[in-house]
């Protein structure tokens, strides 16, 4: 399998070459802010891809089922959130496994999407462990930096100032606190749509 984020955007869909398209994904969650996300976006009718922390949503197997049910999709975000420097090949695999079977057991849905923790750099390495699983390695081409910001215009902005057709959008719902991506989203929502652009899941 081809790392998806080696070209940052979207791989093909049921959308045209160039169609202004954006995706809004959140890592790290679920976290304290994902039910206000899942909130916002269904109040703009935006579908998303929540990337979970398998550890972490191991724990809320109702809350995965909810974020399905609402045309969301939910993806593997490895078990543990590790680094790779210290890590196995059969530890990483059992760490992309562990949390799709978790995802798959909680939402009825098989979890392909696997984005790696950290940074985009150890794509590569993770993705030639779970490719040959049947993983899609997605990593991101616009990132606003939102888990060191504070201030909500400034995530918006560096969001819709860096959109493209096919744009990879990386935010977060878990991990701290994130007060300021929630209040962020109407205006990336907002903006995004006065320039076009059309919201889709993984």
């Amino acid at each position: 399998m081809a790392v998806v984020g080696r070209l940052h955007d979207l791989p093909e869909g049921p959308w045209s070459p160039g169609e202004p398209v954006v995706a809004l994904t959140f890592d790290d969650g679920p976290g304290d802010a994902t039910d206000a996300v899942a909130t916002a976006l269904a109040r703009f009718g935006v579908p998303a891809t929540f990337f979970v922390v398998g550890s972490v949503a191991t724990e809320e197997p109702d809350l995965l089922a909810a974020l399905v049910t609402a045309g969301h999709t939910v993806g593997s975000h490895s078990w543990s959130h590790r680094r790779i420097d210290d890590a196995s090949d059969r530890d990483l695999a059992e760490e992309v496994v562990r949390t799709a079977m978790m995802i798959e057991d909680a939402t009825g849905r098989p979890a392909p999407w696997f984005r790696p923790p950290y940074r985009k750099a150890d794509a590569p390495r993770w993705d030639a462990v779970a490719g040959p699983l049947g993983f899609h390695t997605v990593t991101w081409s616009v990132d606003p930096r939102d888990w060191e910001a504070r201030e909500p215009v400034a995530i918006a902005t560096a969001v819709l100032d860096h959109l493209h057709p096919g744009a990879i959008v990386l935010l977060h719902d878990g991990g701290g606190e994130r007060s300021a991506t929630v209040e962020a989203l109407p205006l990336i929502v907002h903006g995004a749509r006065l320039a076009g652009y059309r919201f889709v899941a993984l």
